[in-house]
């Protein structure tokens, strides 16, 4: 028995929730996670996330070419 099943035996044991709804809706939860938290946390749109992740790419690629003329002796 896995410790968030001992957990939810004894809360069950405390409400008036029967143990086979709980595990309903554990199973729900297991089979849904992606798209229950799918940018939930951050509230930004699809849109707003592959733009992140753009400007994210962006930077990366400023400081590696900034980087590497520094080591080469360019200058911009």
């Amino acid at each position: 028995m896995y410790i968030s099943d001992r957990v939810m035996h004894t809360d069950y044991k405390k409400s008036a929730i029967v143990s086979s709804q709980i595990f309903k809706w554990k199973m729900a939860l297991l089979d849904q996670r992606a798209e229950v938290f799918k940018n939930r946390s951050s509230g930004k749109t699809d849109d707003q996330v592959i733009v992140d992740k753009q400007h994210a790419t962006i930077g990366w690629l400023t400081v590696e070419t900034d980087f590497l003329e520094k080591c080469l002796g360019l200058s911009r």
